[in-house]
């Protein structure tokens, strides 16, 4: 089963440019939620995540706020772990 992830960003920001291109390393594809266009997202985010800040990455329902290649890594293993049970 493929990984689905969603990427809040915005366009003029390098640590969103990281965590999409490392998700798509990993083969993890993902939609793109452009969060300077829709500040009702960016208000979203700031409660779920307590910041303000991007890229957010959202996993299975989770919220991962900023680029944390060791986080992602972690987290991405476990699911991957969850799916072959």
């Amino acid at each position: 089963m493929a990984i689905k992830a969603t990427v809040y960003s915005s366009p003029i920001c390098p640590q969103c440019q990281r965590a999409k291109q490392f998700l798509a390393s990993q083969g993890v594809e993902y939609d793109e939620v452009d969060v300077s266009a829709d500040p009702e997202v960016a208000r979203m985010l700031k409660e779920k995540t307590g910041v303000k800040l991007v890229p957010v990455v959202e996993l299975q329902g989770e919220f991962y706020p900023g680029f944390i290649r060791s986080k992602l890594e972690k987290v991405l293993a476990e699911i991957q772990a969850g799916d072959g049970q």
